[in-house]
């Protein structure tokens, strides 16, 4: 997915939302999708490994770059585009289920907007509930 919004963006493509014509230029400053690179291992002996999506070298940790990455997920969430919302939530399980309270592989998983997690954020209940309760 992330390959493809990549190249949806970089391609200048447009999408119907709401019965409006919009860019997925729209998408091009946004820090997160910027960051994201799958993790290609290629060599001989970890062809059949399973593949990450990793934040680059470039990300310092700072305070700014984290509000940064974190206001950049919420607009993913929000977003009117369908498949950058299913992208954005998916990503959200995907950073849960591959961090490891944060020593695993990836660190995503502190970047997740709180405001999804609390509920706050259109499409974050599960069952009616936050998903910070649900877990």
């Amino acid at each position: 997915m992330l390959d493809e919004i990549n190249s949806k963006i970089a391609n200048n493509e447009e999408y119907s939302s709401n019965g409006k014509k919009r860019n997925w230029n729209e998408f091009k400053d946004n820090e997160l999708l910027n960051r994201l690179r799958r993790n290609y291992d290629l060599s001989s002996d970890n062809q059949n490994a399973p593949q990450f999506v990793v934040l680059t070298r470039a990300f310092d940790d700072s305070k700014l770059d984290t509000d940064r990455l974190i206001e950049d997920w919420e607009q993913l969430l929000q977003s009117d585009n369908d498949y950058v919302r299913l992208f954005a939530n998916m990503l959200v399980a995907y950073a849960m289920l591959t961090s490891c309270e944060y020593q695993g592989k990836n660190k995503l998983a502190k970047y997740i907007p709180s405001k999804f997690l609390s509920g706050e954020l259109y499409d974050s209940k599960v069952d009616g509930v936050s998903f910070a309760e649900y877990i």
